[in-house]
């Protein structure tokens, strides 16, 4: 039967010290697995707010949009992008991860065409360089969506999977990565 310890309440001292070492201990490692757990498993990532540009055709770091990886480690992710650019900037998008690492990515997305606005199904597949630039027609209205697939394995250097965006044709106008787009990474196991 286990035992408790005696506590004087006075000056708050434990009589069984070894007692609460053993507490301690068990609860830093829980904390330990749980942060392992949360780290191997799979997690979304979801944007809570709009991010825009305007008048750059610069890569920027999604502010949402990132996920640690683990070295030595393969993961499978996905995103799902909603977006708004008008047809003159339009958008182009790529993901960075951590050096060593290779990645193999495709999208899916619509293309406006002018005025009219005309959906047609663009898929394409990436194995570039860490950063690599690919674009994407835009529409100012209504809300474009895109969806990236890939895996990425990581080499001997952990890091993070970045999702960037940009203006394809830098133009006065917004280009803007919408709330509730969202990111998905989970690990593989070979």
């Amino acid at each position: 039967m286990p035992t408790f310890p005696i506590i004087t309440l006075a000056d708050g001292s434990i009589s069984d010290p070894a007692w609460f070492a053993d507490i301690t201990s068990a609860v830093n490692d829980h904390e330990t697995r749980i942060t392992t757990v949360e780290t191997f498993n799979s997690r979304v990532i979801r944007k809570t707010a709009n991010q825009t540009v305007n008048n750059s055709a610069a890569l920027v770091n999604d502010t949402h949009l990132l996920a640690s990886t683990l070295a030595n480690t393969d993961y499978a992710f996905e995103v799902n992008l909603f977006y708004t650019s008008g047809v003159t900037p339009d958008l182009k998008v790529a993901l960075t991860w951590p050096t060593g690492a290779t990645c193999s990515w495709m999208a899916v997305g619509f293309l406006s065409t002018g005025i009219n606005y005309e959906i047609d199904l663009t898929t394409s597949t990436y194995q570039g360089a860490s950063g690599t630039a690919q674009a994407y027609s835009g529409s100012a209205s209504p809300t474009v969506t895109m969806q990236i697939k890939g895996i990425l394995r990581v080499a001997a250097t952990a890091g993070n999977l970045q999702f960037q965006f940009a203006q394809n044709t830098a133009n006065a106008s917004n280009t803007t990565v919408k709330q509730d787009s969202w990111m998905r990474i989970e690990r593989v196991t070979v």
